[in-house]
């Protein structure tokens, strides 16, 4: 069949907000702390970059996307980039680094 105008629109609202590569994905925020080098590479790196804006004070941001697109986001910050909330990514994160170092530390 066809796609009806307000299928269309809601299509085009989903990709806007999430992207075609993460369009299957759960919607959620995650807040996140920069250090002011991480908020250089914030604003510096562009691909899959999810939508954000700050909040509270100068180093913390609001992100809305699906969680697999911020973790890979922040797997390329570091040490620049650290998730407050929520936990689950808190966790994932900690995982991934902590594989990281190990591999690198030769333990």
């Amino acid at each position: 069949g066809k796609i009806t105008e307000k299928e269309q629109k809601k299509i085009m609202d989903t990709i806007e907000q999430k992207g075609v590569a993460f369009m299957p994905g759960e919607v959620d925020q995650f807040t996140v702390r920069f250090t002011e080098n991480g908020k250089k590479m914030l604003h510096n790196i562009l691909f899959m970059r999810p939508p954000f804006k700050k909040i509270n004070d100068k180093d913390t941001y609001l992100f809305t996307c699906s969680q697999f697109q911020m973790r890979l986001y922040l797997e390329r910050f570091g040490c620049d980039a650290e998730v407050i909330s929520p936990e689950r990514l808190k966790h994932e994160m900690t995982l991934f680094y902590e594989k990281a170092y190990r591999r690198y530390s030769g333990n």
